[in-house]
């Protein structure tokens, strides 16, 4: 028990009462004293019990004091740090943060946990041995029993390598989303030559069908409907292939029970939607059709049938297997890999396995080199291993031998591996297969090619243009409520020569350059251009841009125009919008026909015409020009009636001979018949030659005339 001597003068001078009064209110501070020195004892021994939990524990932990002051600081911590715990004891953990966060970072620790909450993130913090590690830390508050904040508990878990990972995820995905876009602008591409390809399919030799994502016909070509001659009346756009199908097993599989036909339509749908094959199919004639089936990225399914009769006929004792793709199965279409610094597999996600057939256990010791196609071996042995000498990324394309058997197109993407202190631990990529792609790009090649040669051989004079800004400047116009681009164009003529001067020209035919007496393609874009043009192209420019915005697909106009070497030309020019490019303009065809010689003839034969009409008109001699061809018809109907005395019977038959003289068709009168009869005019006189005004010697010569005429006179 603790003794209090009153020593203090002021204390001697104190009453009884204020004395015991003072002695009461020590005894209470002691006995506060004494609860306070329990409960810290009782903490230290929390505390210490928790240390002897935070020994075991595989991440750093850092226990810190109200002050901020690290306390304790488990093996995990010396060992993901590189300090020994009785270097860090009594300094805060700001040590380990870089100086440009470690006040930022304290301070919002220190006030997350003053209120009692958790605080979480990711620091960069830097080991006693100067390398760098990024550390997930929680920290939370620490309460003893009677719920007092004692102390503050940090948790830090070393996450370099997932962040790694995570790095070269995102980059895998990138890499995909580029090859993904790529082939989207394959597609679109090889949609410009669908007019072309549509003609090509039909001469091809082997039957040829698209089936859109509903699973009806497309379309198909004359082969196809020849090897299925039985159902081809079926075989138009819109068709199910079901009904195809159901008609197929009985006329032409020869099926007849319906639950056969059930059973062979549901069989061949499901090896059409799995595009597994090719498959052999034999029909009830004997004949053997090879079917083979790929997808578009669109959904649709190309399929094409190859009449092997004669092939099976040679095999017969061969029995043929189908072979089959093995769909690879997996949450990302993407092949992802980890190798070591040798270049060997440790990590294939489940779609490279499967594409390769291997089991996880067999990793470490595969070689994939044999698989490489033999033509790319070298190049990929080579590239791998100057990507794991000199340590760079890899991004290449090549062969390699799926598990069945069939080589595909890779594009294998791949960086370096790093430990945070910058060792090399190996390369980490993604593969992407891109067999569609390259087949695409070749077909489009081939296509664009065809194209190309037989629109620069054709012919005629073809022009391909890309309209598509001039079509986005008129839709800009409708929006401003301009309707009548005629009267706009008069009234801003410089708008319509900007219009015309800014359509690129994608390509010019050769018969285009004859037309236009160029030596070359260049020589011809020289002289394009709104400043050259003359105003009868002017003109029909506008008049085709309005026809177009009224929804026509062609306009033709005549153009007087100036050839290369300065030969004026007129040009019948025809303007046509296809009819995939109606709502882009993208693609307009332009046909120019030099018709400078049609018109030089149609105004020479004017001129003659009309220098015959002035000699007709002012000739001294009367004369009447008719057309007797009605007269004619009606004597040679009587010849072959039997009647040989056409006279004759003209003069016996006055009803007849009225009705040839009023047949002939009278268009030329001169002058001087007219003055000749007596006539006010030409009219008059060619209203008076009819039959009731004709006197009887005038018929009687008449009929006479026509039977010389028609007996060669």
């Amino acid at each position: 028990m603790s003794t209090v001597t009153l020593t203090n003068p002021a204390l001697s001078r104190m009453n009884k009462q204020q004395l015991v009064g003072t002695v009461a209110e020590l005894q209470r501070r002691v006995r506060e004293l004494e609860r306070q020195d329990t409960r810290h004892r009782q903490d230290q021994n929390a505390l210490r019990q928790q240390a002897l939990i935070l020994e075991q524990m595989s991440d750093g932990v850092i226990v810190t004091d109200l002050e901020g002051r690290i306390i304790d600081w488990n093996p995990a911590a010396e060992r993901l740090f590189g300090y020994p715990k009785d270097e860090v004891l009594g300094r805060t953990p700001a040590f380990l943060h870089r100086p440009a966060e470690a006040a930022t970072l304290t301070t919002e620790i220190v006030e997350d946990v003053a209120r009692g909450e958790r605080w979480s993130g990711e620091i960069t913090v830097t080991c006693k041995d100067s390398t760098k590690r990024i550390c997930e830390v929680i920290v939370v508050p620490f309460y003893n029993e009677q719920g007092q904040r004692v102390a503050t508990i940090g948790v830090n878990r070393d996450i370099g390598d997932r962040k790694q990972v995570e790095k070269a995820l995102r980059e895998a995905n990138e890499s995909l989303k580029k090859e993904v876009a790529e082939r989207k602008r394959a597609e679109q591409e090889a949609a410009r030559s669908h007019t072309l390809l549509t003609e090509a399919v039909e001469a091809l030799s082997d039957g040829f069908i698209i089936s859109d994502a509903d699973e009806r016909l497309v379309l198909c070509n004359g082969k196809y409907r020849e090897i299925y001659r039985e159902v081809a009346d079926m075989l138009v756009p819109g068709t199910t292939l079901r009904e195809i199908g159901v008609a197929a097993a009985r006329h032409c599989l020869g099926i007849e029970a319906p639950d056969d036909i059930e059973a062979a339509v549901r069989q061949r749908l499901i090896l059409h939607r799995s595009h597994k094959g090719p498959i052999e199919q034999k029909l009830k004639d004997d004949r053997w059709i090879l079917v083979r089936e790929s997808p578009l990225a669109n959904g649709w399914t190309v399929g094409v049938r190859t009449d092997i009769t004669e092939l099976k006929r040679r095999e017969t004792a061969l029995k043929a297997s189908e072979t089959q793709f093995r769909a690879m199965a997996d949450d990302s279409p993407v092949i992802f890999w980890i190798n070591d610094t040798d270049d060997r597999p440790v990590f294939l996600n489940r779609a490279a396995r499967e594409f390769l057939g291997l089991s996880l256990e067999a990793l470490p010791v595969q070689d994939f080199y044999d698989r490489v196609h033999p033509e790319d071996r070298e190049r990929i042995r080579t590239l791998d291993r100057q990507s794991i000498e000199q340590r760079e990324p890899r991004r290449y394309e090549y062969r390699m031998r799926r598990n069945d058997g069939a080589y595909r197109w890779l594009l294998e993407v791949g960086v370096p591996r790093l430990a945070p202190d910058g060792t090399f631990l190996g390369t980490i990529g993604s593969t992407a297969d891109i067999t569609e792609q390259k087949e695409t790009q070749e077909a489009l090649r081939q296509s664009e090619a065809r194209f190309r040669e037989i629109f620069d051989e054709s012919p005629v004079s073809l022009w391909e243009e890309d309209w598509s800004p001039l079509k986005r400047t008129l839709d800009d116009l409708k929006q401003q409520g301009i309707v009548d681009l005629a009267d706009y164009f008069q009234d801003n003529p410089e708008q319509l020569h900007q219009a015309y001067d800014a359509l690129p020209v994608v390509d010019i035919s050769q018969e285009t350059l004859r037309v236009y007496r160029a030596k070359s393609k260049a020589e011809l874009h020289a002289i394009l251009g709104s400043a050259q043009a003359g105003p009868s192209e002017m003109a029909g420019f506008a008049e085709t841009l309005e026809a177009f915005a009224a929804g026509s697909a062609s306009y033709e106009y005549e153009a007087e125009e100036t050839a290369c070497d300065g030969t004026p030309i007129i040009t019948q020019v025809r303007t046509v919008l296809p009819p995939r490019y109606r709502d882009s303009w993208s693609r307009v065809l332009i046909t120019t026909n030099d018709i400078t010689e049609q018109k030089r003839d149609q105004r020479a034969l004017v001129q003659s015409e009309t220098r015959y009409r002035e000699l007709f008109e002012e000739s001294p001699v009367a004369m009447l020009e008719e057309d007797w061809t009605p007269v004619k018809k009606f004597l040679q109907d009587l010849v072959a009636q039997g009647v040989t005395d056409i006279a004759g019977y003209l003069h016996n038959h006055p009803d007849k001979l009225g009705e040839i003289y009023e047949a002939p068709h009278r268009f030329g009168i001169s002058q001087a018949a007219v003055e000749l009869y007596h006539a006010a005019s030409a009219e008059e006189l060619r209203a008076s030659m009819s039959q009731d005004a004709a006197d009887p010697d005038e018929l009687t010569g008449y009929a006479n005339m026509v039977a010389a005429f028609l007996d060669g006179a």
